[in-house]
């Protein structure tokens, strides 16, 4: 997300940028997931809102990949938070660890894999899955998604859009592939607009 601070920098946004665990700085963990990442983006919220320079009305949340989807699952259970930016963001991550298992494993073993991984992060797909947590952010949601993504293809942010309940709006980067956060400094106006507007608002 670094590359995403400066030109929110300059339009005038602070910006805190948070090590989920097991990424950057952040201490290790027996292992990582969207709701786990959503616990630590929660405990982040409680520290800015902790501080008399922060109007709590005026915080969003800014997620890529499956950061993105831990930023609806929050923006799902507060509705606190002013607005959401979802950078590929899945729609399900069943799905997409079907077709991430598609050929390397028998369709058995890949079931037996899947219902292994929601043993692990013990919950249920489906109560973190963003198309379905999407459905309850009451807040403005700004998908923003590459149409060369080969890891999560731009399907998905349609996906996602189509049941938003119209409350998203959807911003495709030609050329974008799911490792192009810089590439965002090419939409910034649409951005800054979105989140502005969304402040705003709230």
């Amino acid at each position: 997300m670094a590359p995403l601070a400066a030109p929110l920098l300059v339009a005038g946004f602070h910006v805190l940028l948070l090590d989920a665990r097991c990424h950057g700085r952040s201490d290790d963990d027996e292992m990582t997931s969207m709701p786990a990442i959503a616990e630590d983006i929660s405990v982040g919220l409680g520290w800015l809102r902790g501080r008399p320079d922060v109007d709590r009305s005026r915080v969003v949340l800014i997620g890529h990949s499956v950061g993105a989807g831990a930023c609806l699952l929050v923006a799902s259970r507060d509705q606190e938070v002013a607005a959401v930016v979802s950078i590929a963001s899945m729609a399900h991550p069943e799905t997409f660890m079907e077709t991430m298992l598609q050929g390397r494993l028998p369709r058995p073993l890949a079931r037996l894999a899947l219902r292994f991984v929601e043993h692990a992060v013990g919950q249920p797909f489906e109560t973190f899955a963003p198309v379905e947590t999407i459905k309850h952010v009451q807040m403005p949601i700004l998908l923003v998604h590459g149409d060369k993504d080969q890891t999560v293809p731009v399907e998905d942010a349609r996906t996602l859009f189509a049941q938003s309940g119209g409350r998203a709006q959807l911003l495709v980067i030609s050329g974008g592939d799911h490792a192009s956060l810089e590439m965002l400094e090419e939409v910034g106006t649409e951005l800054t607009a979105f989140l502005h507007g969304a402040i705003s608002s709230s």
